[in-house]
């Protein structure tokens, strides 16, 4: 038995939005983030039980589930709302309109941080690096976090920069990673 399952991901129109920041000027950077295990770093807000895997040594036993498990109809949600509370709790603003991007200020500096699942795409000024190096060591904290550098895949989409030059190719192809 479950109530939600519904778990969103960032807007195409949102991300080539940020995609068109990142080109106005060279000094911007973007990154890609991708969380480890994602789901299961998750607790889970309702009592949930499962059966053991079989050949596991535990025939006959039921067990409780502390965390989101991959291939419930909670997982997804449940790691949204644990990202969600990770991201308010340091100061980040949800996008009125677009509750998978994140908005962080500091003086001059700012950081749009865009969720996609266990994916991050975060992109900020020059200003705006101590931002982002105070958001990756918080999640750090409670998830392993892997810094890919900057963004070349992304939902399916090669992005290759040319920041000298203003031009941000995009091209539909399969992710090689």
């Amino acid at each position: 038995d479950y109530d939600e399952t519904f778990a969103s991901v960032m807007a195409t129109k949102s991300f080539r939005t940020l995609l068109v920041i990142w080109n106005l000027d060279a000094s911007h950077m973007m990154e890609h983030w991708d969380i480890k295990q994602a789901f299961v770093n998750a607790p889970l807000s309702q009592t949930l039980y499962m059966h053991p895997v079989a050949g596991f040594g535990m025939d006959g036993k039921v067990l409780r589930l502390k965390k989101a498990l991959y291939g419930t109809k909670q997982a997804a949600r449940e790691w949204q709302s644990f990202l969600k509370s990770k991201l308010v709790e340091i100061g980040g603003v949800p996008c009125l309109k677009d509750e998978c991007v994140y908005i962080f200020r500091e003086g001059d500096g700012w950081l749009y941080l865009s969720t996609h699942v266990d994916h991050l795409f975060p992109l900020f000024n020059p200003a705006g690096k101590c931002i982002r190096d105070k958001v990756f060591e918080h999640l750090s904290k409670s998830f392993v976090v892997e810094a890919r550098g900057e963004v070349a895949w992304a939902l399916s989409t090669k992005i290759e920069r040319d920041a000298n030059k203003g031009i941000l190719k995009i091209s539909q192809e399969e992710d090689i990673n």
